[in-house]
């Protein structure tokens, strides 16, 4: 009964943070003393024909941190090849200010058992809701790490009531590159070619010392320093309620994918889970939907069966 209590609520604080990682950049009221991405890298990240390295990916985050009460950056390990690697905390200057409170929190709900009702019921009251999000990583797919100073920016700087609810409500946890090395490879490979008629050629070679490109896979086994540096995070320090792996879809088909997958779903999927997700991805479709994105699948391609999905979301 105690932990039926739990689930419900916490679900309900849940639905809050779904809204926040797929928010669309709008018209806010901003902190105008922030530096802007624009100014520090000298063009919109995003922009056509424009790529940020990792190093200047960090130094941004790191720039923000310095002048924001709202982020924290933290190193949690090193790349395969030698390269630090962080996670990115976007809150309310509040939460940030009390995250290692926040964090015992996360751990006694997360791994005891023996909490009587009382002490459950404060502790979800007085916790925030954790979302983890790793971005970029498959290096080919360029735009999650490369987005990742704008959703910095937006919400270190906003002054839109809404998104201040969001931030006070949730503690952001953004790994802003999963593999630092392959960001680097294909981002240089690109660069070094742009203007010639190798413009946009395919890397001549892999993007992972180790695995090439499925490095997700290695999640069965955690066999790679950029994955146990992740695992490390929801399985023994962080705890988070929510881990989001953000990919990014290919050009021929649809532009974006959310919950439900289609079936079947493996056995230690929680029933749950799985249809709390699919809540979750109904909200997101509709968000954008509203929001004019066309493109937006459900029920399409990725099951809840292979190991590289539910190996890291269900264990």
């Amino acid at each position: 009964m105690i932990r039926h209590h739990f689930t419900k609520y916490i679900m309900k604080k849940l639905l809050i943070c779904m809204t926040m990682i797929f928010a669309m950049l709008g018209v806010m009221a901003q902190d105008s003393s922030l530096t802007l991405p624009k100014d520090f890298f000298g063009f919109e990240p995003g922009s056509d024909r424009n790529l940020i390295t990792y190093e200047q990916l960090i130094g941004y985050l790191q720039k923000l941190d310095s002048e924001s009460e709202r982020i924290h950056l933290e190193e949690i390990g090193k790349s395969s090849m030698g390269k630090p690697m962080y996670i990115a905390f976007i809150s309310s200057a509040e939460n940030i200010s009390r995250l290692d409170e926040f964090k015992e929190i996360n751990r006694e709900l997360a791994l005891n058992p023996d909490l009587d009702k009382d002490e459950l019921e404060a502790m979800v009251q007085d916790g925030k809701v954790f979302v983890l999000a790793t971005l970029s990583m498959h290096s080919t797919e360029v735009a999650p790490s490369q987005s990742a100073p704008l959703l910095a920016y937006d919400f270190a700087s906003t002054g839109e009531p809404k998104k201040e609810e969001w931030l006070s409500n949730v503690v952001y946890m953004m790994v802003p590159c999963h593999n630092p090395d392959g960001m680097n490879l294909i981002v240089e490979n690109y660069l070094k070619h742009k203007g010639s008629k190798y413009e946009g050629a395919s890397l001549p070679g892999i993007y992972h010392k180790y695995v090439g490109h499925n490095i997700n896979r290695d999640f069965v086994t955690l066999s790679q320093a950029e994955n146990k540096a992740v695992a490390r995070i929801y399985n023994q320090s962080w705890h988070p309620q929510v881990m989001v792996e953000k990919h990014q879809m290919g050009t021929t088909g649809p532009r974006y994918f959310v919950p439900p997958n289609h079936d079947p779903i493996a056995e230690n999927v929680p029933a749950g889970i799985f249809h709390w997700g699919g809540v979750f991805g109904q909200h997101m479709a509709t968000d954008m939907t509203d929001a004019g994105l066309a493109g937006v699948s459900q029920h399409y391609i990725f099951d809840n069966y292979w190991p590289g999905s539910t190996a890291v979301s269900y264990t």
